[in-house]
């Protein structure tokens, strides 16, 4: 199993490195336009409307097809079936409105410092705020590149 130490590189995983993360290593540049991106904070006095957006809008060069990303890094030693992971409400109303498909993408690792694990759950997979990591369980994937949207498609038929 593949595993990345960030330990080497100096680096914790948050979310803006979890986000790199997927970017540089998933979907790949060669195989996937970034069509928008959510944006980091500009300061306290401005709001950027698009941050209620998931993280990436992808368009597959194989396919053409557009779709959204939300990148979530869960830091755990050991996976708990019985623990909650919260999402907020809002978000998964605000995400069911978008007329293209969204994924959620969890990382899972140790200390901040690894990502031992990942699963990719459809949005309409989802049903309420929170989700259970037995049920992340059952969208487990590889830590490698996903080539296109079909073998996306492939990943998450469970």
């Amino acid at each position: 199993m593949k595993t990345y130490d960030l330990v080497q590189l100096n680096k914790c995983f948050d979310g803006d490195n979890f986000e790199k993360f997927v970017i540089e290593n998933i979907f790949h540049f060669n195989d996937y336009d970034v069509l928008e991106k959510s944006h980091s904070e500009l300061s306290t006095n401005y709001f950027v409307h698009s941050n209620l957006n998931p993280d990436f809008k992808l368009r597959c060069k194989e396919t053409g097809v557009i779709f959204w990303i939300e990148c979530k890094y869960v830091q755990s030693y050991v996976l708990d079936e019985n623990r909650e992971i919260p999402i907020k409400n809002e978000q998964l109303i605000r995400y069911k409105n978008i007329k293209e498909n969204v994924y959620y993408i969890y990382g899972t690792g140790i200390y901040s410092q690894t990502i031992t694990r990942l699963f990719l759950i459809p949005l309409k997979k989802m049903f309420q705020n929170k989700i259970f990591e037995s049920h992340l369980l059952k969208h487990e994937i590889e830590i490698e590149q996903i080539k296109n949207f079909n073998e996306l498609l492939a990943l998450t038929k469970t």
